[in-house]
C-alpha cells in the first residue's frame, strides 16, 4: 500500500463516530461515543501531529475518485447504523436513566458530526449528491443547513443580515439576530421555503430536508428537537405486551 493510500485512509475516520455509536448501543455502553469524543478527539493532534505546512497533497485520480465518493456512502451508512443502534437501545430509554441520557448525547454527537458530511455534499455540483446532502441534515435534525449555509456564502461581509457579526457587539447578541432572520426565512411571511410556485433549488431542496427530518423524529430520539416519543411509546407497548402475555 502506497504512501497516498495510507494518507487518504485518514479519511475513514469520519465513519468513526456513527460506529462508535453503535458499537456502544451493541456492548451497552450508551456513553461511548460522546465520551470518545470529549476525552479521546482534543489528544488526537498531540498523537498524529497538525495538518502539514503543504497542506493536502494532491491525490492521483484513483484516489481523489474514492475519496470523492466517500460523503455519499457514508450519508448511506449514517442513518441506517444510527437506526440499527436506537433498535437496539429502545429497552432502556424512559427506564434506566443514565442509558437514555448516555444515549441521547452520543446520539447527538453523531449527528452533530453527521452535518460535516451534509455541508459537504450540500456543496457538490451534482444535483443528485446535493440532495442526498439535504436529506442528511434534515435526518441530523438541521434541515435548515443548506438555507442557511448557502445564503451565508452569497452574502459575504453582510452584517446587516446577519451573515457575519459586527465588531462591536457580542457572539450572544449575534447569535440571536442570526437565529431571528434565519426564523423569518424559514417561517416568516412569503418564505420562499413554502411556496409551492417558488422552484429555485435551494427553497426546493431545503422542502426535501424537511420531508426527511419528518419521519426520522419518529425513529430517533430527536434529541435536540423533542422529546424521545418513539422510545417512551416502544417503552409502553413493550410493557403491554409483556403484562398481556
Amino acid at each position: 500500500m502506497d504512501k497516498q493510500c495510507v494518507a487518504a485512509a485518514g479519511y475513514l475516520s469520519i465513519f468513526l463516530v456513527p460506529t462508535l455509536f453503535v458499537t456502544g448501543s451493541a456492548l451497552d455502553r450508551p456513553w461511548l461515543a460522546f465520551g470518545v469524543v470529549i476525552i479521546v478527539f482534543p489528544m488526537a493532534r498531540m498523537v498524529f501531529g497538525a495538518l502539514p505546512a503543504a497542506g493536502s497533497p494532491e491525490w492521483r485520480e484513483s484516489v481523489a475518485t474514492a475519496l470523492d465518493h466517500l460523503p455519499v456512502v457514508f450519508a448511506v451508512f449514517m442513518p441506517v447504523v444510527v437506526l440499527w443502534g436506537l433498535a437496539h437501545s429502545v429497552d432502556a430509554i424512559g427506564v434506566d436513566a443514565g442509558a437514555t441520557v448516555g444515549t441521547a448525547l452520543s446520539l447527538w454527537m453523531t449527528l452533530l458530526f453527521g452535518t460535516c458530511v451534509a455541508h459537504e455534499l450540500i456543496h457538490r455540483r451534482d444535483g443528485r449528491q446535493a440532495v442526498l446532502g439535504y436529506a442528511l441534515a434534515g435526518f441530523c435534525g438541521y434541515p435548515a443547513l443548506g438555507m442557511e449555509h448557502l445564503a451565508h456564502h452569497a452574502r459575504p461581509g453582510d452584517t446587516r443580515l446577519a451573515e457575519y457579526p459586527l465588531r462591536s457587539e457580542s457572539l450572544w447578541r449575534f447569535t440571536s439576530r442570526r437565529l431571528r432572520r434565519v426564523g423569518m426565512d424559514l417561517f416568516g411571511p412569503g418564505a420562499a421555503v413554502w411556496n409551492p410556485r417558488v422552484r429555485l433549488p435551494n427553497p426546493v431542496r431545503t422542502r426535501a430536508s424537511h420531508c426527511s427530518r419528518r419521519p426520522s423524529l419518529w425513529l430517533r430520539s430527536g434529541c435536540w428537537e423533542g422529546w424521545p416519543v418513539p422510545f417512551y411509546t416502544s417503552r409502553c407497548a413493550a410493557r403491554w405486551r409483556s403484562g398481556s402475555s
